[in-house]
């Protein structure tokens, strides 16, 4: 099974970011495969043109 964790904040490795990492490292030790996809790495104008 995989797992895709969507982190929406607009600050990078903040306080979100490392609960995410928490739940994601809880996650991978059940076996399971797990990604955090961090929005802040997109720009909306790079999808718009």
């Amino acid at each position: 099974m995989k797992t895709l964790i969507i982190n929406g904040s607009p600050r990078k490795n903040w306080t979100i970011f490392k609960i995410l990492e928490s739940i994601k490292k809880s996650i991978d030790n059940s076996g399971v495969i797990t990604e955090i996809f961090n929005l802040y790495d997109y720009s909306i104008y790079d999808v718009m043109a």
